[in-house]
């Protein structure tokens, strides 16, 4: 696929996903995280290089990942991959945990193609 293919594609995936964020309880640094990602897929596909501010995302995802983990080690230790799916209970709070860090972890492999693939 090519490049500039494949940010379209992300560019409309990154801001679909900014915008879904508004009915969260913390919208701001969502929003704020998916959108600037969205961004920078923009930028590719309009041939603008700002491999810095991807390396500082990509950072930045990473991190956040990090300090989301617990969630998902919740889940594999005490719920199950179809806990993901179900609704919210204050039983399962390792379920939100684990569905942002596998929506950061989709953006930092997102951000990793598009880092080495142009490489």
């Amino acid at each position: 696929m090519p490049i500039r293919t494949g940010s379209v594609f992300w560019v409309i995936l990154m801001f679909v996903v900014a915008g879904l964020q508004f009915n969260d309880p913390d919208p701001v640094p969502w929003v704020a995280v998916y959108g600037a990602c969205g961004m920078t897929w923009l930028l590719r596909a309009l041939h603008r290089e700002v491999v810095f501010l991807e390396m500082a995302l990509l950072g930045v995802l990473i991190f956040w990942m990090g300090a989301l983990s617990h969630g998902v080690m919740g889940l594999i230790e005490v719920g199950s991959i179809g806990d993901m799916f179900a609704s919210m209970s204050d039983d399962t709070p390792y379920v939100e945990l684990a569905r942002e860090f596998f929506g950061l972890a989709m953006t930092a492999s997102g951000l990793s193609c598009i880092l080495f693939y142009t490489r």
